[in-house]
């Protein structure tokens, strides 16, 4: 087993020696690990895909929640409040 010193997270894939043979990551004590896939030398590429739409999203929900909260809190009739 091969452990690699960041947090284990889903989004990780890896592939070994430029081939497109994914390697299996699994989560070992919280680190990112993997069985080596043969004896001898290689080399594998840890991916971590970025997700752009992600971010776009966050900015939209941030966006709608400032103008929610403001109209609320400006249109409210606090007359009938003790």
């Amino acid at each position: 087993m091969v452990v690699v010193r960041t947090n284990y997270h889903p989004s990780w894939s890896a592939v070994a020696d430029g081939t497109n043979e994914p390697v299996p990551l699994r989560s070992h004590d919280g680190q990112l690990a993997f069985d080596a896939p043969r004896d001898g030398s290689y080399a594998v590429r840890l991916v971590y895909a970025r997700r752009r739409w992600l971010l776009l999203v966050a900015l939209a929900a941030v966006v709608l929640g400032a103008i929610t909260t403001s109209r609320v809190r400006y249109t409210g009739d606090r007359a009938g409040l003790a």
